[in-house]
This record gives C-alpha cells, sequence and structure tokens, in this order.
C-alpha cells in the first residue's frame, strides 16, 4: 500500500442524515408549540409528542449509535477512526487486533424483499468492538483489503 486510506461515504448515507436531522428539528418544534399551549391541547396531542420523542430514541439507537457518521483512516502503523459529532479519535493498532471476520447484515423489508450488505467487524484483545458497513461506505472493499494487508495472518 502506498498511503493511507481514507474512508469515502456514499451521498445517501449523507440525505439520510440530513432527512433523520431536519425531522428532529421538526419533533423539537412540535414538542416546544405543546408545552406553549399546554392547557390549549387536548391530551391527545401530547401522547403522540410522547411517542414521536421514543420513535427518535430509537432511531438514535439504531443508527447513530451502532454507525455514527466517522472518518476511518488505514496507514501502515494503524486504524485511526474519527467520530465527526463527538471529536473523538481512536486508534486501533494492528498488534491489539484479536479477531477480524465479515458477516452479512439483511435488513427485513417485506415490501421490497430483502437487503444484505456486509459489515467487517474487529475485535480487539480489550473487547471493544468496531465495526465498517458496506452499506454506509463507497470505498468498503478497498478499506477492507487494505485493513487485512496489515493483520498478522493469524487472524
Amino acid at each position: 500500500m502506498t498511503g493511507p486510506v481514507t474512508s469515502r461515504y456514499d451521498n445517501i448515507y449523507w440525505v439520510r442524515l440530513f432527512a433523520l436531522l431536519i425531522t428532529a428539528i421538526g419533533a423539537i418544534y412540535f414538542t416546544i408549540l405543546l408545552i406553549v399551549h399546554w392547557r390549549n391541547i387536548n391530551s391527545n396531542l401530547m401522547g403522540e409528542g410522547i411517542a414521536l420523542w421514543a420513535g427518535f430514541g430509537v432511531i438514535y439507537m439504531l443508527y447513530f449509535h451502532k454507525s455514527p457518521p466517522r472518518k476511518i483512516v488505514i496507514d501502515n502503523e494503524n486504524i485511526s477512526i474519527y467520530e465527526y459529532f463527538t471529536h473523538k479519535r481512536t486508534i486501533i493498532k494492528y498488534t491489539h487486533i484479536d479477531t477480524i471476520r465479515v458477516f452479512n447484515q439483511s435488513s427485513d423489508t417485506r415490501r421490497y424483499g430483502s437487503i444484505s450488505f456486509r459489515i467487517l467487524q474487529i475485535e480487539l484483545y480489550s473487547g471493544e468492538i468496531f465495526r465498517i458497513s458496506e452499506n454506509d461506505y463507497i470505498n468498503y472493499e478497498f478499506l477492507q483489503y487494505a485493513i487485512y494487508e496489515h493483520i498478522p495472518h493469524k487472524v
């Protein structure tokens, strides 16, 4: 490998992220309206607001918690993961990697059939797990190859 390999997001990832953020802003606006006009609104609307926020909590747990927006840089010494929102930087040394495995993840969409994508899972000796999803990065194959090129053959 001649230089570091940097992850690149698919445009659809940013569209999903933007749509989710716009919807969250709408939910915040809706909740503020509920609080300001509490006495003039029937109680069913407040229940809808609570259900809406619970839905966003589930979306956060499924989407952002498992796959936060981040940049992955693979170089000769280590794998660096930079999270955009929290500005957290994680360095994974190749000698700290216990196992690497690739598995298929499928989404069950009954109307349009099953959609399957691959996930590269890096497990460290410390027990930490990092996942790289084919669904997020357009250069997933290149990232996977660059990681396999640097790990010891025992993995």
